[in-house]
């Protein structure tokens, strides 16, 4: 995986040296294992890594919990750490917004403070190949275009997107491998939320019938992006 996560940096040139990334870092195992990678890649790519934690005052205990893994995670390793605390439940009601969609603008809002604070130059988020299929079939569930269907950029500055190159699965087998732990964020199980439908009642499904699908479907996204870019120009 370090090697599949590599090429992808360099192929879509996400970092330059000197740059200092900051890695959205939540706990969970796709943060963690952005945050080890990238920190393994510092010397090759000539980079700096930070990392960046928000609490957004949703789940008790358990966030704190996760704050503090975040924190002693980073101790460890000599990583710079920001937390920063918001009250996204408050934010959801003034804005009438979901919890899901308010957490969303939160986090994006706060990457976007962090840079002009200068707190890092580009924003490494942790997405992959299984939440490159949610999107794609969340949008196609709503309705959209060609554009809608190619999902989630790698490049898109300031925000990076080195692991859409691999699957969940193989994050957490490479993690495992290194015996390395992360935290599991209980909400990622609760079917309120569109995407967690679609990841537990009709991705997950796909995925026992067509071993394989989510790493197609995240390649369809890429010819997609591919045409779309090609028809634009």
């Amino acid at each position: 995986m370090r090697e599949k996560v590599f090429s992808c940096l360099e192929k879509w040139h996400m970092t330059e040296p000197g740059m200092r990334i900051v890695v959205g870092l939540s706990g969970g195992a796709d943060s963690v294992a952005l945050l080890l990678l990238l920190s393994e890649y510092r010397e090759k790519g000539q980079i700096e890594v930070e990392a960046l934690h928000v609490h957004h005052g949703i789940r008790g205990e358990t966030a704190d919990r996760d704050q503090a893994f975040c924190e002693a995670f980073c101790r460890e390793r000599g990583i710079p750490l920001k937390i920063v605390k918001k009250d996204v439940p408050e934010m959801a009601v003034g804005l009438h917004m979901s919890l899901e969609e308010a957490g969303r603008e939160v986090r994006y809002e706060i990457f976007r403070c962090c840079l002009e604070d200068g707190f890092g130059e580009r924003v490494a988020l942790a997405h992959h190949q299984n939440d490159q299929a949610e999107t794609m079939l969340f949008r196609l569930c709503r309705g959209t275009g060609l554009k809608g269907l190619g999902g989630m950029e790698p490049v898109r500055f300031p925000y990076i997107r080195p692991l859409l190159c691999v699957t969940r699965q193989e994050v957490t087998d490479w993690l495992r491998a290194r015996h390395i732990s992360w935290v599991e964020d209980e909400s990622n199980q609760e079917v309120d939320y569109a995407r967690n439908r679609i990841r537990k009642e009709i991705l997950a499904p796909m995925e026992a019938a067509w071993p394989g699908t989510v790493s197609r479907l995240a390649g369809t996204a890429e010819r997609i992006r591919e045409t779309e870019s090609y028809l634009e120009y």
